[in-house]
């Protein structure tokens, strides 16, 4: 899953996975964590019990010290690859989160009260992952062997809340850069659609209508 050079996209490997633990046994395994996390109480539980003092005392009676040191570590080494993932994972939600929170701010008054408050809340959702982000970085992947990984310093670097419009800059500058990367792949006309738009714009007395047609056609030549 963490492979950035691997031929296939993400989301086909995340399926290989999902097809590994088919296993009837391993699936009901599976079903009955989850079943049992799923109360907070119960998970509150269980996060205690592992982290209780008795009980790391009893796992090394059981299984002596060496096989215990062997096994905590390599739980840190896996839970730092799941770590990683869940980073990754979450800031690869923010393109969308940015784009959704411009798209809502744009809104005038009376669209905004035509639409549900559930919607409207997506304008905070930029900064809660930010948030959730740099509490996760906190408490988990600073206490997890990160260099066993393949984590790069970008992804080891923590999202600061009061660095929310760099980010938010930093976001819309790589995903700008991407799609162009992405249309002159497909056609270098495509690219010379928006630069036409954003050159009207700046330039042009009647700007807004002349970018409009090149977005306009520019939508028609991609679909």
């Amino acid at each position: 899953m963490l492979d950035t050079d691997h031929p296939l996209p993400w989301q086909d490997r995340l399926g290989e996975l999902c097809e590994a633990f088919e296993d009837e046994g391993l699936q009901a395994g599976l079903e009955f964590m989850l079943a049992q996390l799923q109360d907070p109480e119960q998970a509150k539980a269980w996060l205690n019990t592992f982290k209780g003092l008795n009980y790391q005392a009893f796992a090394l009676r059981l299984i002596g010290a060496g096989p215990y040191r062997l096994l905590v570590e390599a739980v840190k080494q896996d839970g730092a690859v799941l770590a990683l993932v869940i980073r990754r994972g979450m800031r690869a939600l923010m393109p969308f989160a940015v784009a959704w929170s411009d798209a809502v701010s744009n809104m005038t008054v009376n669209q905004r009260k035509a639409v549900a408050k559930a919607d409207i809340l997506g304008l905070e959702i930029v900064q809660g992952i930010i948030q959730l982000d740099d509490a996760f970085g906190k408490k988990f992947i600073s206490t997890l062997p990160m260099q066993l990984t393949a984590a790069t310093a970008d992804d080891l670097a923590g999202w600061q809340p009061d660095n929310l419009s760099e980010i938010v800059a930093s976001i819309r500058q790589r995903v700008g850069e991407s799609s162009a990367k992405r249309l002159e792949r497909e056609n270098s006309q495509l690219v010379r659609k928006i630069q036409g738009a954003r050159t009207a714009l700046a330039h042009s007395e009647d700007g807004i209508s002349q970018a409009a047609n090149s977005l306009i056609e520019l939508i028609d030549r991609i679909m």
